[in-house]
């Protein structure tokens, strides 16, 4: 049985390099079930790598 691995995209923004977040955003299968709730939120970081 594979376990669900879940992270805060905003905490891995404040920790990488946006070159990281960019190839994560890209290549992450399934992501808009998981980083939807942040795109709701208007102060949130993600949107200066999803627009």
């Amino acid at each position: 049985m594979r376990e669900e691995i879940t992270f805060n995209i905003e905490d891995l923004i404040e920790v990488l390099y946006p070159c990281h977040i960019e190839y994560i955003l890209k290549n992450w299968r399934q992501k808009e079930q998981y980083i939807q709730p942040y795109l709701e939120k208007k102060n949130s970081k993600i949107h200066a790598f999803i627009r």
